[in-house]
């Protein structure tokens, strides 16, 4: 006799929390401004150098400078208050953009431990984005007109800022103030000129290069782009790393091997995640190559689940066919949505299939078939109903031989099941 199936328990988790996101401004994001807030390097202005293609279609070389002020240049530490403090101007928005905000609320925003070093670095922060001067060359372009501006000076990311502190017995008792960002930041994000960013993900890297590299490679994954491949050498000066260590190809390979194995499984604005990431020595042998590639899975704590049908399956993205560099996902059910259908499987199992086969299956009856039975579904008839049919055309064929040798004389006292 077969032992009846186990149901296997299921173990129902906690929903988790939904990415904080920010709409931060383009131009700010395709231009690696940042530099790792743990640089050796001396306070000194720094160029980005590109070369793009104008409306009309001739070569221009793009250009940005990055001043600094007696508090140092931009950093991550930087990259991350901006994104706080847009956080807390789409929050707040206000007629005349002036946004009033306290540094507690900026610290838990940040995920920071309130004290008096949190102070003082968020404070720094601020005076570096309120300071330091962005100049534009063939590089800003502006959503309202739809061009790019020739030269944009004197651009700053915070253009009014004010901080007052109290304190009292040692203990600051007072910290807040207010802040506007820049009007053509303001401009592009309200015209959609911005990028989608998850604040949570950027705020959990501990490396400073892990946390520049995911901003570029989250631009540039979220578009149809499934591998990313760059030598490390352009790869540093689209970065802006300089140092004398970072010449040779060692040196290079050195600071990007902890960064690429902390963004090993880090998800992606547009659902995706960034699968592998991984360095591999050039055909010529010279250099080495970043190696970045997406991919689509399940959460780490979603339940496995019995796939029924084909419309539990997350359909492809709109014209992109599914390749190898993208494992389909199994739409996770968990809790008592998925122990319900655990149930409904074994009933089903229990009751219509025969063990072994992927699918019901059912001996063929002998005799005339009937037009129901002719249907695409007729694999799937119940086994009852199909022993009753086949008992009542036996017993006709046996009324039929006996009838034809005049031993049946009289109705069977058990008639036919209908």
């Amino acid at each position: 006799m077969d032992e009846p199936a186990v149901i296997p328990a299921t173990e129902e988790t906690q929903p988790t929390a939904p990415q904080r996101r920010v709409r931060s401004e383009l131009n700010l994001e395709q231009w690696s401004i940042w530099l790792p807030s743990n640089s050796n390097r001396e306070p000194a202005p720094r160029v980005l150098r590109r070369e793009t293609v104008s409306e009309t279609g001739q070569k221009v070389v793009a250009e940005v400078e990055i001043t600094a002020s007696r508090k140092g240049t931009l950093t991550t530490e930087d990259q991350k208050t901006y994104y706080a403090l847009v956080e807390h101007h789409q929050r707040n928005q206000r007629h005349d953009n002036v946004i009033y905000f306290s540094l507690r609320g900026l610290s838990k925003s940040l995920a920071k431990q309130w004290g008096t070093r949190t102070i003082e670095t968020i404070t720094d922060s601020l005076v570096r984005l309120r300071a330091n001067t962005i100049v534009w060359k063939n590089s800003y372009h502006d959503a309202a007109t739809g061009k790019t501006q020739e030269e944009l000076n004197f651009f700053n990311i915070i253009t009014d800022l004010k901080i007052i502190t109290t304190k009292q017995d040692g203990h600051h008792t007072r910290a807040e103030g207010y802040f506007k960002l820049h009007d053509a930041i303001i401009a592009n994000i309200e015209r959609n000129h911005a990028k989608p960013v998850l604040l949570d993900v950027v705020l959990k890297f501990k490396s400073e290069v892990a946390q520049i590299l995911y901003t570029q490679l989250d631009r540039i994954l979220s578009r149809d782009i499934t591998t990313y491949e760059r030598r490390t050498k352009e790869l540093f000066a689209d970065l802006g790393l300089e140092g004398r260590k970072y010449a040779y190809p060692g040196g290079r390979k050195q600071l990007l091997q902890p960064a690429i194995t902390e963004l090993e499984g880090v998800p992606l604005t547009n659902g995706y995640l960034i699968r592998s990431a991984t360095l591999e020595r050039t055909a010529d042998g010279k250099d080495y190559k970043l190696v970045v590639k997406r991919g689509r899975t399940r959460a780490k704590n979603a339940t496995v689940e019995p796939r029924f049908s084909e419309s539990q399956v997350e359909p492809h993205p709109q014209g992109e066919p599914a390749s190898e560099d993208r494992t389909e996902p199994i739409t996770p059910v968990s809790g008592q949505t998925g122990k319900g259908i655990q149930l409904l499987g074994y009933f089903h199992k229990t009751f219509f299939w025969h063990r072994g086969h992927d699918r019901p299956a059912c001996p063929e009856a002998p005799g005339p078939r009937r037009l129901d039975d002719r249907q695409p579904w007729r694999g799937a008839v119940p086994l009852h109903r199909r022993f009753h049919e086949d008992r009542s055309r036996s017993d006709e064929f046996q009324d039929r031989h006996l009838r034809s040798r005049g031993q049946l004389h009289r109705p069977r006292r058990n008639p036919p099941h209908p």
